[in-house]
């Protein structure tokens, strides 16, 4: 038997053979492993592109509003904005934001891991990057310049634990208020 995908205006679901009932796309799991987490139960595992997902949201969530800190508090010297720099600054942290505000997607203070270990491999590719043409590759003037490594260590250690820290704090607090308004709203979780 093979598996099918059915994605329609009326409802999103994704149904495989051994599933006997189709089950929301951006929900059910994710409330799934949610409810079962610490109350004794046995949590269902999620699914390969459930992990897929999560494991990208983790990474492009605290990701998206630290690029717009960084781009708008160091390098953005004022003029007018042209649409990519509005795409990647400003609108990538709109849709982050309008995706925790939508999804189920539970969010832990652990999930800092992830963000770490993506900033550590990024790290290593600028680094590699601007080895190969000191003055044309230095991507962030001011901010992740290797012929300044104390400013590039500096703006990486700041990036990578205290702004991370911040922005994961943020998120996990909207998490907490999106439970504590639904619980309000419907009595439960």
């Amino acid at each position: 038997m093979e598996s099918t995908i059915e994605l329609t205006n009326s409802k999103n679901t994704l149904k495989l053979p051994e599933e006997e009932e189709e089950k929301p796309l951006c929900n059910s799991q994710y409330q799934d492993a949610e409810a079962n987490f610490g109350i004794g139960k046995k949590a269902q595992p999620l699914a390969w592109y459930f992990k897929i997902s999560w494991i990208l949201s983790d990474i492009v969530t605290p990701s998206a509003p630290i690029v717009s800190i960084v781009y708008f508090g160091a390098i953005y010297r004022g003029g007018p904005l042209g649409v990519s720099s509005v795409n990647v600054h400003i609108l990538n942290f709109v849709f982050v934001l309008i995706d925790q505000l939508v999804c189920a997607r539970p969010v832990k203070l652990l999930h800092i891991v992830t963000p770490v270990a993506f900033s550590a491999i990024y790290t290593v590719f600028n680094l590699v990057y601007w080895l190969f043409d000191r003055v044309e590759h230095v991507l962030y003037r001011g901010v992740i310049d290797w012929n300044d490594p104390g400013l590039s260590l500096r703006s990486i250690a700041f990036m990578s634990f205290i702004l991370l820290s911040l922005v994961i704090i943020f998120w996990f607090l909207l998490y907490r208020l999106k439970l504590w308004l639904f619980s309000k709203l419907y009595g439960r979780i």
